[in-house]
């Protein structure tokens, strides 16, 4: 008696073995595969809720920051906390910049035109040196033609053509004019 066993036996024998194989290992990957995919989507998911509860904080606080233009409607102690809030808010609140200084720039022209001398004195000069400081540190922002109004105000009030707003020494107007002005080239 012959005890081989027919080729095709083996053969199917063998492909049954290396299907086993194939399909443990397929089975195997799989799994591997969907935790890394659940992994993934979780962290996507978390990552997606911190984004969109930093968007949501950052869009209430600019909301605020919106109303706190309000402050400067007028009267020395809301000037006052306006511009603590936009000195506060500069660094983190880039896109506001160039809103805030068109802001104090007209804030200063009232300032130096037409803010009544005897309402809050110290106060208001205090505000007018705040918001020239911003102004002269950050003139790059300012916009050139608000710049040459700011400058043309306080040429104007150096030669005593302005008689109403603050009034403050010729040479800290001098200092302020300078540094405001555009260097040339």
């Amino acid at each position: 008696m012959d005890t081989d066993l027919p080729t095709w036996k083996i053969t199917f024998t063998a492909l049954a073995v290396v299907g086993s194989i194939l399909g443990a290992i397929g089975g195997v990957i799989a799994f591997f595969l969907t935790r890394y995919w659940d992994k993934s989507d979780r962290d996507l998911a978390i990552r997606e809720r911190a984004q969109a509860a930093k968007e949501a904080d950052r869009a209430k606080y600019r909301d605020i920051l919106y109303e706190s233009l309000k402050w400067f409607e007028g009267k020395t102690q809301r000037r006052s906390i306006g511009i603590a809030v936009v000195n506060t808010s500069w660094d983190e609140f880039t896109e506001f910049r160039p809103l805030w200084i068109e802001v104090f720039a007209n804030q200063a022209i009232y300032l130096l035109t037409g803010a009544d001398e005897k309402e809050g004195k110290a106060h208001e000069h205090d505000n007018l040196r705040r918001i020239m400081e911003k102004l002269v540190a950050q003139r790059s922002v300012l916009k050139d033609d608000t710049r040459d109004v700011l400058v043309q105000t306080i040429d104007a009030k150096l030669h005593g053509e302005i008689g109403g707003g603050l009034t403050f020494t010729n040479e800290q107007l001098e200092e302020w004019r300078i540094k405001l002005k555009p260097r040339p080239g």
